[in-house]
């Protein structure tokens, strides 16, 4: 039972937990940058052209919709693009 030896593996098993995984990160910043950037832009001047006021209904009305709609929309393409 080397201790040192012990400190090798145990540093060994921690540097596999944390593999960079090129292919997912470029994945999500490709869909970041060319799908959610875009898509948000166009979501938000829709919804603001919609619904313009800044009343609490109104941003009520925006947070509502963007949780049914854009949230879960954005949410599939992301994991499914992984």
């Amino acid at each position: 039972n080397n201790k040192n030896g012990e400190a090798i593996a145990s540093d060994d098993s921690a540097s596999e937990k944390m593999k960079v995984n090129l292919t997912r990160i470029t994945s999500a910043t490709l869909v970041g940058l060319l799908y959610f950037g875009t898509a948000a832009h166009y979501w938000y001047e829709t919804i603001f052209r919609l619904l313009p006021n800044s009343s609490l209904w109104s941003t009520l009305q925006k947070a509502t919709l963007g949780q049914m709609i854009f949230g879960p929309s954005f949410t599939a393409i992301f994991f499914a693009s992984a």
